[in-house]
Protein backbone atom coordinates (compact mmCIF):
# COMPACT_ATOMS: atom_id res chain seq x y z
CA UNK A 1 0.00 0.00 0.00
CA UNK A 2 3.19 2.46 0.98
CA UNK A 3 4.74 1.68 -2.49
CA UNK A 4 0.96 2.85 -4.38
CA UNK A 5 0.45 5.88 -1.85
CA UNK A 6 4.07 6.66 -3.23
CA UNK A 7 3.80 6.41 -6.58
CA UNK A 8 0.47 8.82 -6.53
CA UNK A 9 2.46 11.05 -4.80
CA UNK A 10 5.55 11.56 -7.43
CA UNK A 11 2.72 11.41 -10.22
CA UNK A 12 0.92 14.29 -8.54
CA UNK A 13 4.15 16.20 -7.66
CA UNK A 14 4.91 15.79 -11.24
CA UNK A 15 1.80 17.38 -12.83
CA UNK A 16 1.99 20.12 -10.51
CA UNK A 17 5.64 21.32 -11.67
CA UNK A 18 4.21 20.46 -15.78
CA UNK A 19 1.59 22.90 -15.21
CA UNK A 20 2.42 26.17 -16.45
CA UNK A 21 3.00 29.38 -14.18
CA UNK A 22 4.50 31.96 -13.01
CA UNK A 23 7.78 29.65 -13.12
CA UNK A 24 7.28 29.25 -16.63
CA UNK A 25 6.73 33.24 -17.03
CA UNK A 26 9.75 33.42 -15.21
CA UNK A 27 12.31 31.40 -17.05
CA UNK A 28 11.05 32.71 -20.34
CA UNK A 29 11.37 36.41 -18.81
CA UNK A 30 15.40 35.48 -18.01
CA UNK A 31 16.04 33.90 -21.18
CA UNK A 32 14.73 36.78 -23.63
CA UNK A 33 16.39 38.93 -21.85
CA UNK A 34 19.65 37.49 -20.93
CA UNK A 35 19.91 34.17 -23.46
CA UNK A 36 19.79 30.79 -23.39
CA UNK A 37 22.27 29.91 -20.70
CA UNK A 38 21.23 31.85 -17.65
CA UNK A 39 17.58 30.73 -18.81
CA UNK A 40 18.42 27.09 -18.34
CA UNK A 41 20.47 28.17 -14.97
CA UNK A 42 16.97 29.81 -14.38
CA UNK A 43 15.38 26.24 -14.90
CA UNK A 44 17.53 24.43 -12.99
CA UNK A 45 17.16 26.59 -10.08
CA UNK A 46 12.97 25.87 -10.11
CA UNK A 47 13.52 22.63 -10.67
CA UNK A 48 16.05 22.82 -7.18
CA UNK A 49 12.80 24.85 -5.36
CA UNK A 50 10.64 21.53 -6.65
CA UNK A 51 12.87 18.75 -5.49
CA UNK A 52 13.51 20.62 -2.08
CA UNK A 53 9.92 21.42 -1.46
CA UNK A 54 8.97 17.76 -2.36
CA UNK A 55 11.41 16.36 0.36
CA UNK A 56 9.89 18.67 2.85
CA UNK A 57 6.58 17.93 2.15
CA UNK A 58 7.63 13.79 2.21
CA UNK A 59 9.03 14.03 5.81
CA UNK A 60 5.73 16.03 6.76
CA UNK A 61 7.14 20.06 7.07
CA UNK A 62 3.57 21.15 5.43
CA UNK A 63 2.11 19.30 8.36
CA UNK A 64 3.77 20.94 10.92
CA UNK A 65 3.38 24.44 9.26
CA UNK A 66 -0.09 23.88 9.36
CA UNK A 67 -0.46 23.14 12.95
CA UNK A 68 1.68 25.93 13.58
CA UNK A 69 0.20 29.22 12.89
CA UNK A 70 3.07 31.63 13.71
CA UNK A 71 5.65 29.84 12.18
CA UNK A 72 3.38 29.67 9.05
CA UNK A 73 2.99 33.19 9.23
CA UNK A 74 6.64 34.35 9.10
CA UNK A 75 7.45 31.49 6.24
CA UNK A 76 4.26 33.81 4.65
CA UNK A 77 5.73 37.10 4.70
CA UNK A 78 9.39 35.97 4.02
CA UNK A 79 7.71 34.52 0.75
CA UNK A 80 5.60 38.21 0.15
CA UNK A 81 9.08 40.31 0.47
CA UNK A 82 10.65 37.71 -2.02
CA UNK A 83 9.53 38.68 -5.35
CA UNK A 84 9.70 42.54 -5.39
CA UNK A 85 13.01 41.83 -4.49
CA UNK A 86 13.21 39.11 -7.39
CA UNK A 87 11.72 41.53 -10.13
CA UNK A 88 13.33 44.78 -8.83
CA UNK A 89 16.68 43.76 -11.13
CA UNK A 90 14.48 42.42 -14.24
CA UNK A 91 12.55 46.10 -13.84
CA UNK A 92 15.79 47.89 -13.48
CA UNK A 93 17.53 46.46 -16.74
CA UNK A 94 14.06 46.78 -19.13
CA UNK A 95 13.99 50.22 -17.60
CA UNK A 96 17.92 50.80 -18.63
CA UNK A 97 17.82 49.20 -21.68
CA UNK A 98 15.01 51.25 -23.07
CA UNK A 99 16.95 54.49 -22.03
CA UNK A 100 19.35 53.49 -24.21
CA UNK A 101 17.12 52.44 -27.21
CA UNK A 102 16.10 56.02 -27.58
Amino acid sequence: MEQINFLLFCTTALALIATPGPDMLYVATRSLTQGKAIGLVSMLGICAGYLVHTCFAMMGLSAILQASEVLLQHCSLVGCCLPPLLINPTIIEIASCSKHKQ
